[in-house]
This record gives structure tokens, sequence and C-alpha cells, in this order.
């Protein structure tokens, strides 16, 4: 997902605005991100915008907001990713063992929008091995 948050000049019949555009959440149906965009009178206004979305990229902060819960969301990824990449049912068992470990620490009731970078890493942080051996997690998982 690109990042970039563009400020342009649009001329129109009385005048110059001031438009930022940015990316969205990638969306399959389109085959594209989809796309946003504000328009400003002042080019200062544009520019402080322009700023603070750069901000709340950096932050990890979600570019569409939804009302999705991980749980939602996870049923229909896995849903998809069986489907499309025709998974064996071992790698869809493994799948679900890893879903689960996502719902234990985050419940599987939260809000997609809630989880950022920071609360991601946190579980990646706190991941151990599954198996009563002491071997760290490969970069893998």
């Amino acid at each position: 997902m690109t990042k970039k948050i563009g400020l342009y000049r649009c001329k129109i019949g009385s005048g110059v605005q001031w438009r930022v555009r940015w990316y969205g959440r990638y969306d399959p149906n389109a085959g594209k991100p989809k796309r946003y965009s504000k328009t400003f009178t002042l080019k200062k206004d544009a520019e402080r915008f322009q700023k603070q979305k750069e901000k709340e990229h950096d932050k990890g902060t979600p570019r569409d907001p939804s009302n999705e819960t991980l749980k939602e969301y996870a049923d229909c990824w896995l849903h998809n990713k069986t489907i499309n990449d025709s998974l064996r049912p071992a790698t869809v068992l493994l799948y679900e063992l890893t879903l689960r470990r996502l719902y234990d620490h985050f419940g599987p009731g939260v809000l997609m929008r809630k989880i950022d970078r920071r609360a991601a890493k946190t579980f990646l942080a706190e991941l151990t091995p599954i198996s009563n051996s002491e071997k760290a997690l490969g970069n893998w998982s």
C-alpha cells in the first residue's frame, strides 16, 4: 500500500483550489486501492491537512474506518484464502490455530480499526512456540 499523500493545484472557473489526495485500503473488486481527496481554498490549510494525514499514516492508523471486528475479518479472509489458494486441510488448521492465538490476545470482538502497528508488534513480541521445545520462533512465524 502506498503512503504517498499528494498536494495538487486545481484550476476552477473562479480561481484556484488545493486538493490533498491519498490512498486507502486495497479494494479487490476494483483491483486497486481506494482513493480519497479533500479540497481547500488556501494552500496553507491543504499543507496542514497533508502533514496531519502523513502523521496518521506513520502511526499506522487505519485509512478506511470500518466497524468490522477481528473475527469477521479473519473468517472472511480465511474463507477467501481457502477458496482462492485451494489450501490443504492441514494448512487451514494451522491458520485456524494462529487465528485463535489472535483472538486470545486481542479478543474476537475487537474492532479492526483499534489494532494498530504497536498492538501488532506487541502481539508478535509475546508469541511463544506452541510445542514444548525451547526453540525460538522462525522468521516466517
